[in-house]
């Protein structure tokens, strides 16, 4: 049963639901692809909010700004209180 779960090593989102773009890569959110690579992107902006002491990533800036910085490349500022070596 478990070897049919895992047959592919990807989900593919189909519908209108409603996905948290704040924390999604850009092949996520433009293609609706999900893998391992996107739960470590994920799991990176979590990491970022608890350097931030539980900042919103990317403050102030809605879904769609933000859609638009990811896919031209922009990241995530480093917080303040971030170490270097992070």
């Amino acid at each position: 049963m478990f070897s049919f779960l895992c047959r592919a090593d990807y989900y593919r989102k189909g519908g209108k639901a409603m996905l948290p773009v704040k924390w999604m890569p850009p092949e996520a959110f433009l293609d609706g692809i999900f893998t391992s690579k996107t739960d470590v992107w994920s799991y990176g902006v979590l990491l970022w909010e608890v350097i931030s002491l539980g900042y919103m990533p990317y403050p102030g800036r809605g879904n769609q700004e933000v859609m638009q910085i990811v896919t031209s490349g922009g990241r995530l500022e480093p917080p303040t209180n971030c170490p270097a070596p992070v």
